[in-house]
């Protein structure tokens, strides 16, 4: 039988659902109702990112603990897609043991490999996004986004090794063992590589900074980066465990 995986992104738990949300979801609730009419064998998952410095702020400006801010936040999502009758296999949450555990096995076995390293990261940080970003990404020297001048940070954090991976990925790829469609997505990507010397890229922040999140499994002085646990969910949906 043929399998079918479809994901609506993880919502961000900093506020109720709105419109977008439900659109996003109901169009990806009519494809997973058409693959199943089509016979093949469908996944489909949704769920909440709920860890991060914006999170905890709101939480605190909300007076309240950060899981119980969270864990309202959540039910709100899923009484909605209850009402909607959305048809999803499931529902995933960043805060969930299930999830924060795999995250960390996954980061113990990149630290294990030599991939992470410590070292001082020096970069623009943008709040709205909870990253950092780089002078080409910034319009008229503030974020696209967030239409505001993003900070300058140095401080000491965990690094993954992003510039030894380029030429890998951009084989893997070319060869389509990593496969992206349509095709003029895949040679956006390549063209990219190309051009583009992939630098190493901090995934961590230090916890006394941001305390709202998975600490990590080999210092846990760190906090992981939201962006690097909430990708992660689209397979621990599925039951990956790291």
């Amino acid at each position: 039988m043929e399998k079918f995986f479809i994901t609506t992104p993880i919502y961000y738990a900093n506020d109720n659902p709105h419109i977008g949300h439900a659109y996003t979801t109901v169009k990806a609730d009519i494809l997973a109702r058409w693959a199943r009419s089509r016979g093949k064998k469908v996944f489909f998952s949704t769920g909440m990112d709920e860890h991060g410095l914006k999170i905890q702020k709101k939480a605190e400006e909300e007076k309240k603990d950060t899981k119980e801010f969270v864990d309202e936040i959540s039910a709100v999502f899923q009484n909605l897609w209850k009402d909607l009758n959305i048809s999803y296999d499931g529902f995933v949450r960043t805060s969930d043991e299930a999830h924060r555990a795999a995250v960390r096995s996954a980061l113990s076995g990149l630290y294990k490999k030599g991939a992470i390293y410590k070292g001082k990261y020096e970069g623009l940080y943008c709040s709205g996004c909870e990253q950092f970003l780089s002078e080409s990404q910034l319009s008229d020297g503030k974020c696209p986004d967030h239409g505001k001048e993003p900070e300058r940070v140095t401080e000491e954090n965990y690094l993954l090794k992003m510039s030894e991976l380029g030429e890998k990925l951009a084989e893997k790829i070319r060869s389509d063992e990593l496969k992206i469609t349509p095709q003029t997505r895949k040679n956006e990507i390549l063209s990219f590589l190309e051009k583009h010397k992939l630098e190493d890229i901090s995934i961590s922040r230090p916890r006394e900074k941001i305390s709202w999140g998975i600490p990590l499994p080999f210092d846990e002085k760190h906090t992981a980066y939201v962006w690097f646990d909430a990708f992660l969910s689209y397979l621990t949906v599925l039951g990956w465990n790291g």
